[in-house]
Parts: C-alpha cells; structure tokens; sequence
C-alpha cells in the first residue's frame, strides 16, 4: 500500500457506498415531497362583499275595530238635515253609515249621490261633532245608483278615488253597498284598489250585499271569495233582509233565522263563502224574511241543508278583524213601520247575540221609537 494514501477511520463506509447512500436519500426525500398537499398560494384573495339583508315586505296596518251593537244608516242626500251629534245624544247610537258615495260625472271621483262634493254635505260635515262625543260614521260606496269600480277603469284612477274620500273625512271604516257585484273585471279592480288604501293605513272593510231564502246568491258568494284572493281584507258582511209584513204566513221569523244562519255558515265555512245550495241562483224578487223567534227557533242547519252546501274553492284568508272570516251583520229593510213590532225587535237583538252578529241596523220606513230601541238594547 502506498505510503500517500490515508488509513480510512474504522467504521467509516467506503466513499463508493457513501455515495449511492446519498443519492437514494436524495429520492426518497424528493418522493416523499411529492406526496404532500401543495402549499397555499401567498397571495390574498379579496373576500367577496355579503348580499345585502333582504328587506322585509312591511306588513299592512292592522284591521281597526269596525261598527258594532246598533248601526244607523243615513242617506244623506234624502235627509240632508240629519244631525249626527243630537241624534247620538238622544238615543244613545255610537255608530252611524252615511251613504251613499257614487261616481261623479267622470266616472272616478266620489261624490254624495254623485253630485255633491265632499265639504257640501251637510250631514258629513257633522262626523268631527259625533267623534267629539266618542261617536264614529262609516262611508257607504255604491247603492242604488252603482259603484264607481263599474265606471272607472283607468288603472289606479280608483284606488286614488277611494284615497281621496277615505283621507277626506279620517274613515276607519267604509262599506260598500253593492245590489248587483258586477263582472269579474269589476269585482277585481274594486279589490285591488281597496287592497292598495289597506295597504297605507288602518281600514275596516265591510259590503252589504241582498239576502236570499239560502244565504248569499252565487254570484255574491264568488264575488268575494275573488276579493279575498286579490288580498282585499274584509271585516265584515252586511245582508239586507227585507222583513215580511205581520199578516205573512205562519214561520215568519223562522224563515229568516233559516237564511242568515246560511249566511253565516257561507261565510265562516273553513274554506271561504261557497254557495248555499243551487236554489241560490235564483234572483227572488224580495230577499228572505225577518229572524227567529226566542222560542222554537232551529238550533243549527239541519243535516239536509248541510247536505246542499256547494263545494269549497279555497282555504279561507284572514280577513276579520281578529283574523278570521268575515262577521255577518244584518240590517232590516221595512215597507212599512209595522212590518217589526216591538216583540219581533227583542228577538232579533237576542237572535244578534246568540249568533255573534257583527251588529243590527234599520233601512226603509222609520218604525215605532221603541222598535229602534228595542233592537239597540
């Protein structure tokens, strides 16, 4: 061995093996790199912005409490010296309906029997005397002459009608008188537009529609259930019952009792106002009756009349006052002053108590003081 070449240190590898040693742990290294997940870029990304919140669709102003016990009707334009704040004082009425608001000449705007500007009726202009003493009237829309959704077409145009009366006198409660609801297209612009004044404060809304032996017509029947659906709400529905005179048939006050307990069913059915039963669609010349008697009366629709209740359309909305159906009230038109006695009145107030009427109100010949009386009792 030459002199020049170095002992190797004992347990050193020979240089070739060191060498492949290395090199090997150089690729198992490199292997093992591989297999890790890859490092996370070193730039920031910039968040994106979050939506905005959703913003709440803000809930239209609650039903306010609407008319109740005893209503007295006033048509204005036939009794312009009708004094709200005396007769109150005198027999005790808290609530009145002044009527009635039909179109003007152009077919929108309302006016008192159509002619009659809002600041010249002289009635009207005695609601601010009857609230001072913790009295209140409603406006009643339509009547014998119309209602101004058949005339006035131009979109918006009614709504900006009813906005007008309704803010003219601070109503929190109008009706609408309506003999005949009109065509589909009629039925919806009305409801639209009172859906858009409901929309923009407290209003109670309520139709006083015809009385018929089975309840509603149809025709009355679908007319507003298509008002509910176009998000109208109605508080309350009002029947025009014109009363049989004393020398009748025997059942007088049974017949009627029998018609609005019809009604009523119509109207608080689960699934909205559906026809009584297919006689409805008879157009009788003089609606149902007077209700029943204290004594004797039905308790309840008997299993035929129910047998003959038409199918539902819908689930019923929330329309009343406490988010229910609409309540049913009832209003007696009279030929003559002696077509109610005294005695027929205190069964119609009972009867009004029992069934949970909205309230009783008069129309037509003015009867005996103590009938009126009677029915406020």
């Amino acid at each position: 061995m030459s002199a020049s070449r170095r002992r190797r240190p004992a347990g050193t590898l020979p240089r070739p093996l060191a060498f492949l040693a290395a090199g090997v742990l150089a690729v198992a290294t490199g292997a093992a790199l591989s297999l890790l997940p890859a490092r996370a870029t070193l730039h920031q990304t910039t968040p994106r912005p979050s939506p905005p919140p959703a913003r709440a669709t803000p809930a239209p102003p609650p039903v306010p409490p609407g008319p109740s016990g005893f209503v007295t009707f006033v048509d204005t334009a036939a009794d312009p010296g009708f004094d709200l704040p005396t007769d109150a004082r005198r027999t005790g009425t808290r609530w009145y309906a002044l009527g009635h608001l039909t179109a003007a000449p152009d077919g929108c705007a309302q006016r008192w029997a159509g002619r009659l500007a809002f600041g010249h009726d002289p009635v009207a202009n005695r609601i601010a005397g009857l609230r001072a003493l913790g009295g209140d009237a409603g406006l009643v829309f339509g009547g014998p002459a119309g209602e101004a959704a058949a005339t006035c077409t131009r979109p918006g145009a009614l709504a900006a009608a009813y906005r007008r009366a309704v803010g003219a006198f601070d109503a929190r409660y109008v009706d609408f008188d309506l003999p005949r609801p009109g065509d589909q297209a009629t039925v919806l612009r009305r409801a639209r537009a009172i859906r858009a004044v409901q929309r923009e404060r407290r209003l109670s809304v309520g139709f006083t529609l015809p009385l018929h032996p089975d309840g509603l017509s149809a025709r009355d029947a679908l007319m507003l259930r298509l008002t509910r659906e176009a998000g109208a709400r109605v508080a309350t529905v009002n029947v025009l019952a014109e009363i049989e005179p004393q020398n009748a048939p025997e059942g007088r006050l049974l017949r009627l009792a029998k018609a609005v307990r019809a009604a009523q069913a119509q109207l608080t059915s689960p699934y909205g106002p559906t026809v009584a039963n297919k006689t409805t669609t008879r157009q009788p010349s003089r609606p149902a009756g007077t209700a029943a008697a204290a004594t004797g009366e039905p308790s309840g629709l008997t299993g035929a009349d129910r047998a003959t209740t038409g199918a539902p359309a819908r689930a019923a909305g929330s329309d009343g006052i406490g988010g229910g159906p609409p309540r049913l009230a009832l209003t007696c038109v009279l030929a003559d002053p002696g077509d109610l006695s005294v005695t027929d009145a205190r069964k119609l107030a009972a009867f009004a108590v029992r069934h949970g009427l909205a309230w009783l109100s008069l129309r037509g010949a003015a009867p005996d003081p103590e009938v009126a009386r009677a029915l406020r009792s």
